[in-house]
């Protein structure tokens, strides 16, 4: 009966380790897929595709991708000012640019040079971009 438990005990523990180590494999092969979906978003200018790998990273590689951030951001900004007509929503840049709240929306687009257009008489923050006249 003892060589039939140690052999069970055997069998449980190199299993064990096998599914141990095929988690590891598994996770590194997640991880490189994620790197290699970035840099493809990244070398192909995909904004959308990028963020929402931002928004998914794995373990610490978000941190990786706060480097690229304000490239991707840079460049969808000029490809949406190019693309969309005669306006856009600042909140439409908050979502497509992945900004956490308006006002960091606005600013990054007054460095970008945006040209805002005031609708209505409410004297408030714009919330509308003039593509035509925006750089």
């Amino acid at each position: 009966m003892t060589k039939e438990l140690l052999n069970a005990h055997a069998v449980t523990k190199s299993a064990g380790t096998r599914d141990v180590k095929e988690d590891k494999r598994r996770q590194r092969t997640t991880n490189c897929e994620h790197a290699v979906l970035v840099a493809k978003a990244v070398i192909h200018n995909d904004y959308h595709t990028f963020f929402r790998l931002y928004e998914s990273a794995l373990n610490l590689s978000a941190y990786l991708m706060d480097f690229l951030v304000q490239r991707v951001r840079q460049g969808a900004y000029e490809r949406i000012v190019a693309s969309y007509r005669p306006t856009v929503s600042v909140e439409f840049f908050r979502e497509a640019l992945f900004f956490h709240d308006l006002k960091e929306t606005r600013q990054f687009l007054e460095q970008s040079g945006a040209v805002f257009v005031n609708e209505g008489s409410g004297g408030g923050p714009p919330f509308w971009v003039d593509c035509k006249t925006s750089r």
